[in-house]
């Protein structure tokens, strides 16, 4: 696509539908967010609808780095803009339009900062309860790598104390991810073909392929950005690490418990290397002085991501096999079964999703789309229809996360 065909940047905003509605879990936030949305706070509202909602936060960043600032305007007329919306991706998306470059920031990422945070919090400060952190954040994760990628738990529940910690750390991974957003932008050629199609908000768009360079790149950079707004604000550079660990960490998890994911990025140990050894050689003979409460949260941070990475592959691998026997029951007794068994089989189906999202999805969508056997009816095999109806059972956005939208009874697609 030359620069030319591609939209600009009003056009691309004119194509994203405004969001129907803030749903939570999809946001979870800091207490006050929570309670100004539980109220119906217009301001707030009105910026989480219009995908303005961290603008805040880009503003403050570039408030101290005056040559990033400048740096943009020379993107095009329209610069940078900032949507922060609910996309297939689990990160950010950089697309590039005719007048300028539009990041397209999954508001679900950003909840996910802020969870991880929590449980981190939890732990912290009541190691006891690590077991319910553990099961927390897989649950998040496994909503987040599935193919509806929007989490949808329940909150953890925690005190003022456990509050303030987990929203200091996500503020700081959270200034982290939009310094390496930066990092992209900064490095982006005007001539580079958009290579990737995602959608967002089921609108189809064209974002410029992630690499490996590109990665560690905007993980110097963005680091490098945040050392610099910190110095700005005369606030220590701990902050900077701090938000490192828990940004690369939380994508270490996301990255480890999706199948997509990992063949973009790099993996998230070597990543986390290389943006220690920048801050240790940034600061010398302090650097580790200003590195330990980094140093210790990545102790939480490290032995947390293998018990959560454990236990999803723990549940998706359970999940897929209890699904597999109940498909190959229902395939053995199709035939005897009255029409409210089998709906009540589908209905029994479509409830895996509380055990893992993404292993029902995954197992649904496969067998709706099995290549047809040549003595399959017309209407679909049994276990077919088993799945099909099943996804009838979940709301319109799964059913989609299925493409249950394509089917058409009788004319099942080929498709593998």
């Amino acid at each position: 696509m030359d620069r030319d065909a591609r939209p600009n940047t009003a056009e691309l905003l004119a194509r994203l539908p405004p969001l129907p509605d803030v749903k939570r879990p999809f946001f979870q936030g800091p207490d006050h967010l929570s309670k100004d949305l539980d109220e119906g706070d217009v301001e707030l509202v009105t910026e989480m609808i219009s995908g303005r909602f961290l603008d805040f936060m880009l503003s403050e960043l570039l408030a101290g780095l005056p040559d990033v600032s400048r740096s943009l305007e020379s993107l095009g007329p329209a610069g940078l803009v900032l949507q922060a919306r609910a996309s297939n991706t689990i990160n950010a998306l950089t697309v590039p339009t005719r007048d300028g470059v539009v990041i397209i920031y999954n508001l679900g990422f950003y909840s996910v900062l802020y969870s991880v945070s929590t449980a981190v919090a939890l732990i912290a400060t009541r190691p006891s309860d690590g077991t319910q952190a553990v099961e927390y954040i897989s649950g998040l994760v496994d909503w987040a790598t599935s193919r509806v990628k929007e989490p949808r738990v329940t909150p953890l529940e925690f005190d003022n104390e456990q509050s303030s910690l987990a929203t200091n750390i996500a503020a700081q991974a959270q200034r982290f991810a939009m310094c390496h957003e930066l990092g992209h932008v900064i490095e982006f050629d005007s001539a580079e073909e958009p290579g990737h199609t995602a959608t967002v908000e089921g609108v189809a768009v064209s974002a410029l392929h992630d690499t490996w360079d590109k990665e560690y790149a905007a993980d110097r950079d963005g680091l490098d950005m945040f050392l610099r707004v910190l110095a700005s604000q005369g606030k220590s550079a701990s902050g900077a690490l701090i938000g490192a660990e828990l940004f690369l960490n939380a994508a270490g998890m996301l990255q480890e418990s999706s199948i997509n994911e990992g063949q973009s990025h790099p993996p998230p140990d070597d990543r986390l290397f290389r943006v220690r050894n920048q801050f240790l050689d940034a600061f010398g003979e302090t650097a580790l002085v200003l590195a330990q409460p980094a140093m210790e949260l990545r102790g939480i941070l490290e032995a947390f991501r293998h018990e959560v990475t454990h236990e999803i592959r723990r549940r998706r691998a359970e999940t897929t096999r209890q699904l597999t026997e109940a498909f190959e029951s229902y395939a053995a007794r199709a035939s005897s079964m009255t029409q409210d068994e089998k709906r009540a089989a589908a209905k029994q189906v479509s409830r895996f999703l509380l055990a893992s999202p993404g292993a029902t999805l995954d197992f649904l969508h496969e067998r709706i789309f099995a290549p047809r056997g040549s003595n399959e009816p017309g209407g679909g095999s049994p276990t077919r229809l088993l799945a099909v109806n099943a996804a009838l059972h979940f709301e319109e956005s799964l059913q989609a996360a299925v493409e249950i939208p394509r089917l058409q009874l009788g004319h099942i697609s080929k498709r593998t």
